[in-house]
């Protein structure tokens, strides 16, 4: 379970860094956080294990949505730091 999560959520930070190019970081971020709402009230429906994973899996590419703005805040920050 832990492992589509995380494997996912390796796709998912290439999807949505390519996205946030694209699309603007405050966008991106917020479709992530609208994923993940979707996505995490799917795996609490699943009715078997199998969609369990793949529901989780879903959510790891949300998770991959949710660092980007990181990237804001590693700009603001002095380089002496």
């Amino acid at each position: 379970l832990s492992t589509s999560v995380f494997a996912a959520k390796l796709l998912g930070s290439w999807i949505w860094g390519s996205l946030s190019d694209h699309l603007g970081r405050r966008l991106t971020f917020l479709l992530a956080n609208l994923f993940l709402l979707v996505t995490g009230c799917l795996s609490a429906a699943a009715p078997s294990y199998f969609w369990l994973v793949a529901a989780r899996a879903l959510v790891g590419l949300a998770i991959g949505g949710i660092i980007v703005p990181f990237d804001n805040l590693a700009e603001s920050v002095p380089e002496n730091w």
